[in-house]
């Protein structure tokens, strides 16, 4: 490899079982303010990838514990059923960007907003929460 050729690293992979074809591949930017609380809990509808520019992000979906992504990580989830609790910026005093890679149903949403009532009929699928 010269220092003239392209590097390329893999930041995500994912084995997908369910893609909805045919499919409208749509990549957004998203930018949190300081201390954001992001989006309220929702679904996509199909698999969803993303990756971390800047800043640090509260991430949390159904059936995993939250966890912390930091600038340079990549992210995804399946989409479908699967609730995503949070995408907060974990940063009071910066922004925290991120982009997000969404294959969906034609026609779809990206975000599809869960209700309170759902929220707590599947309360028993959330981790468990460290505070």
């Amino acid at each position: 490899m010269s220092d003239t050729d392209p590097r390329i690293d893999v930041l995500s992979q994912a084995n997908v079982e369910h893609v909805p074809g045919p499919a409208d591949v749509t990549t957004v930017l998203v930018t949190l303010p300081p201390g954001s609380a992001g989006s309220p809990p929702h679904r996509h509808p199909g698999p969803v990838f993303g990756y971390l520019i800047s800043g640090e992000m509260r991430f949390e979906v159904e059936g995993e514990p939250e966890r912390i992504l930091r600038a340079g990580e990549a992210f995804w989830e399946p989409g479908g059923d699967l609730i995503h609790y949070q995408d907060a910026n974990n940063l009071d005093d910066a922004e925290t960007v991120f982009t997000v890679t969404a294959v969906l149903p034609p026609g779809a949403d990206l975000l599809v907003p869960v209700s309170d009532e759902e929220l707590a009929e599947r309360a028993h699928l959330r981790a468990p929460r460290s505070n």
